[in-house]
């Protein structure tokens, strides 16, 4: 929105300097993008005075003139027919730019010294008059500038003017803020309607028949009207807003426009056939030639403004060519109009037309505000076109548009603002913006009704946000609102989730993070039966790639992958683990989320040093960083049983992992088909948890234990079984007993010889810590659970002792 000062001073009287007017509404949300000085140039024109003149000797058509500057007499050659001494000129000293960028010097013009140049209207862009220099009122003082001396110290304000404020696109709309702003009074042009012509019913008539997009249309007719120039006044007040002129009516509608922000169409009534306008839509698609020689294709829902037989014009958008005012016109129609701001949007998106109206309708334009421009334009058309008005107005407004009753509440506006505002100091400042007031029952309470062009006040924020404006956003002080913040608490499997994090970062493990989405083929690798559910798996409707096409049903192809990744670059000792959910199908919509935790290790042990060997790690470390892992956790022990249904693990070192006797998860070695054929080059150990499964088990407070106060007693014994027996089989039968002072069982060595514990059998030496809560031990009590275990064994494993 582009507005001048001197169109804004028609309606207030600024006092302010234009840069405190650009705060003032920049401040208040009416941001000023920009300001314009058009004729800061003539600051170096000035008033002066011609003492004498003389002929060039040298050239028939130039005269030498002795000039008064105010300063001191100087000498200037003009070519203007019209020069006479004793007469004032505006003079442009040299150094001043002109409009067309010509810089004016001290110069010579055949022989004779020109000190600047007497300066014709045209040249100063300030009328169109080039027959010779401009002639001043005499009673300017000689040497001042005309910038001053004529008022034509102009500055143009470009607006940028937000979506939901359609009421600041016309220059009274901008200078009703500036008034509400200043506190200054705001006055609008005064209209007086002489109504000569026959009456309005009698010449034309308007029929309505889509009165949801069209909820408001007036019409005039004026007769006898001269298409011609407009007036100097008027073209400039349109070319300070970027409006070109056309003729007398036309420039008035656009005046009009940008003034009061309702857009009006004038057309030839003598084209309209039958005399009268029908408002309705399209019907059907059809060509429309617009005023700007354009064809456009309409829509059957386009509203349409036609004659008693064709359409005239696209309602609120633009006319036609065919009702269009041309230099033979003597009767017009004018129309001004609400229509459905949506509608306007819509039919401007599919022509493409965007036009000063559209723009305005399609925000919403102030329905009250109909007739009063539709009068205003008419007797600007009167005055400036001559004519007859028709007596009377077409005004078809079948439901009025109303605004509703807001309450607002002094107590709120204060508590959100921050601010400690009375009753009445709110009620000036919505009364200000044009609301009407009334007091509710309590005199908290403010019934505020918003005037029709501020459709976007509809709650009690926006008037809190008006009454913000008006006050002023510096003022209100800046404070940081009291807040009470209440940390929720941590659900189970979350805690879970962070002490299992924090335990294998604290184990040197380094923490991995895959895509949930894998390849098919990832998951073919790892050799599943049919049957297992990690074959089936949720499919990606639109993959980036085939490597992510599905979701995933297992970390492993992820850290197996990751293990490679290392490899390739030679970081080949590698301690490493993830936790993230995987996704089993289920026979719902959604599938089954289940959060796993993995660890990885392989490698070496150690890094190579002199001190010791450097041994690879095997199966017996990965265990140790899960009994670990529990341990830290406060998990019951782990307990580890073979399961060769694992397949993606080895034959023989692999097994399932159990608490209480439930499978939480799976421990070993990758088989060696699978290690093939993610090409990994070195053995892997894994481990992959459950973690919802361990969550009954957990213990979110770790108990306290007491420093033991007798003695423990330890035993040492081995125990000859058959090769196949595992350890774990042996600590399961021994733990079965029950021996409550039993407090440690461990294993140290195998052996196996032939000659000395038989063909297929090996020696398991076994370490045991007896100790009791209440008293010291005795050898005859540690003794008999010792023979107890010898029993048990011999009966379950069929052990003998070793001796």
């Amino acid at each position: 929105m582009i507005v001048s000062l001197s169109w804004l001073k028609q309606y207030i009287d600024i006092s302010i300097s234009p840069v405190e007017l650009s705060e003032c509404l920049t401040m208040a949300g009416l941001e000023v993008e920009g300001m314009e000085y058009p004729n800061n140039f003539l600051k170096d024109v000035i008033v002066a005075e011609v003492i004498s003149t003389c002929k060039h000797i040298n050239a028939d058509h130039l005269m030498v003139c002795q000039v008064d500057n105010g300063a001191e007499h100087v000498q200037v050659v003009c070519g203007a027919p019209n020069v006479r001494a004793g007469a004032k000129y505006p003079l442009a000293l040299p150094g001043a730019t002109m409009p067309n960028n010509m810089t004016i010097s001290r110069s010579k013009l055949r022989g004779e010294v020109s000190n600047g140049m007497l300066c014709s209207a045209k040249e100063l862009n300030i009328g169109d008059n080039q027959s010779g220099i401009m002639e001043l009122d005499y009673s300017y003082e000689t040497g001042t500038s005309i910038l001053k001396t004529m008022n034509l110290n102009e500055v143009i304000f470009e607006l940028s003017v937000t979506p939901n404020r359609p009421d600041w696109l016309s220059v009274t709309g901008v200078a009703r803020e500036i008034s509400a702003l200043l506190n200054i009074p705001f006055k609008m042009p005064e209209i007086f309607v002489n109504e000569t012509g026959e009456d309005i019913k009698i010449l034309t008539q308007v029929t309505n028949e889509a009165p949801e997009l069209c909820q408001r249309y007036a019409a005039r007719v004026i007769e006898g009207i001269t298409i011609k120039e407009s007036p100097k006044w008027l073209k400039e007040r349109l070319k300070s807003v970027g409006i070109r002129s056309i003729n007398n009516v036309v420039d008035i509608t656009n005046f009009v426009l940008m003034e009061l922000g309702q857009p009006l169409h004038a057309f030839d009534f003598d084209l309209l056939e039958e005399q009268r306008i029908v408002i309705k839509k399209a019907g059907n698609e059809f060509l429309f030639n617009t005023l700007d020689g354009a064809q456009h294709k309409l829509d059957p829902s386009s509203l349409m403004i036609c004659d008693g037989n064709k359409p005239v014009a696209i309602a609120g958008i633009m006319g036609g060519e065919n009702s269009e005012i041309h230099a033979g016109t003597t009767r017009v129609f004018l129309e001004s109009a609400y229509f459905n701001p949506p509608d306007i949007r819509k039919i401007s998106k599919q022509t493409g037309i965007r036009t000063e109206s559209s723009y305005r309708f399609e925000r919403g334009v102030d329905p009250d505000c109909v007739v009063f421009a539709l009068n205003r334009a008419a007797c600007l058309i009167s005055e400036l076109a001559g004519g007859r008005i028709a007596k009377g107005v077409i005004d078809c407004y079948p439901e009025p548009i109303q605004q509703s009753v807001i309450k607002l509440s002094t107590s709120s506006v204060n508590k959100m603002l921050g601010l400690k505002l009375s009753s009445k100091d709110i009620r000036g400042y919505l009364q200000a913006l044009g609301m009407y007031i009334d007091t509710g029952e309590d005199s908290d309470i403010l019934l505020v009704t918003p005037p029709n062009f501020r459709q976007d006040i509809k709650r009690s924020v926006d008037l809190i946000e008006e009454v913000a404006r008006m006050h002023g956003y510096d003022k209100i002080p800046v404070t940081f609102p009291t807040t009470e913040v209440i940390a929720s608490p941590q659900y189970q499997h979350q805690e879970l989730r962070e002490k299992s994090h924090q335990s294998m970062v604290s184990l040197g493990f380094m923490e991995i993070i895959n895509y949930s989405f894998i390849s098919r083929d990832s998951i073919a690798n790892l050799g599943l039966s049919p049957d297992s559910e990690l074959i089936k798996a949720v499919e990606i409707k639109n993959p980036l790639s085939e490597d992510q096409s599905i979701m995933r049903t297992t970390l492993i192809p992820g850290i197996l992958n990751t293990m490679r990744g290392n490899l390739n670059h030679k970081n080949l000792n590698l301690s490493l683990f993830e936790i993230g959910k995987v996704f089993i199908p289920t026979s719902n919509e959604l599938p089954d989320e289940r959060e796993m935790l993995i660890a990885l290790i392989t490698g070496k042990r150690t890094n190579l040093s002199w001190m010791g060997k450097n041994d690879p790690v095997d199966f017996f470390d990965i265990k140790g960083v899960l009994e670990t892992l529990f341990e830290q956790m406060s998990l019951p022990s782990p307990e580890l049983k073979e399961n060769n249904n694992i397949t993606y693990l080895s034959n023989s070192q692999n097994a399932a992992i159990l608490i209480n006797g439930k499978a939480v998860g799976e421990i070993g070695m990758i088989s060696k088909k699978v290690k093939a054929a993610f090409d990994l080059k070195q053995d892997a150990f894994i481990f992959q948890l459950d973690l919802a499964k361990l969550m009954p088990f957990a213990l979110s407070i770790p108990t306290f234990k007491h420093i033991f106060k007798f003695p423990a007693v330890e035993r040492d014994i081995a125990i000859v079984v058959d090769e196949h027996v595992k350890w774990s089989e042996v600590l399961f039968a021994i733990k079965n007993i029950r021996i409550s002072i039993l407090e440690k069982i461990e294993l140290f060595d195998i052996f196996r010889d032939a000659e000395k514990v038989g063909q297929g059998r090996k020696s398991m030496a076994i370490n045991f810590l007896f100790r009791s809560e209440i008293k010291t031990l005795n050898d005859n009590e540690v003794n008999k659970s010792i023979n107890k275990i010898i029993q048990t064994l011999s009966k379950v494993i069929n052990a003998i002792l070793r001796v």
